[in-house]
């Protein structure tokens, strides 16, 4: 299999992925984002890979499973760090919002909505 076709794939049970989400079958969905993720993550496709586990890691914490959740997010976070600013760390930014809208706390749902609008702007004005 060509890099190209490997890609491909990874992108395809990425689609299938969202697909099986917005039918309602999580664990389904769950299933593809996982080989999605390895398949990027082989291809050396890091933001994509980081990707894949923000959506699994977002998913289950919205799902209440709080460990799954904080585990895919921290692994995304890893393999972001020694990435350049990209759209895939402001998704990281989320789940600290979502967070904290179900805690009650205002304040720094206001401080960390603002973190990803500058991050979104800074890429606009660099690409």
């Amino acid at each position: 299999m060509t890099t190209v076709q490997a890609l491909n794939q990874g992108r395809d049970l990425e689609d299938v992925a969202k697909a099986a989400y917005l039918l309602g079958n999580e664990s389904e969905g769950s299933e593809f984002y996982r080989r999605a993720q390895e398949e990027f993550l082989n291809l050396g496709q890091i933001q994509d890979a980081a990707r894949c586990a923000f959506w699994l890691g977002f998913m289950s914490l919205i799902n209440r499973e709080l460990a799954v959740g904080t585990g895919w997010l921290s692994r995304a976070e890893r393999m972001l760090a020694g990435q350049p600013d990209c759209c895939e760390k402001g998704y990281l930014l989320l789940p600290i919002g979502y967070r904290e809208t179900h805690v009650g706390d205002r304040q720094p749902v206001t401080q960390h909505s603002k973190a990803p609008v500058r991050l979104a702007g800074d890429l606009a004005t660099t690409t």
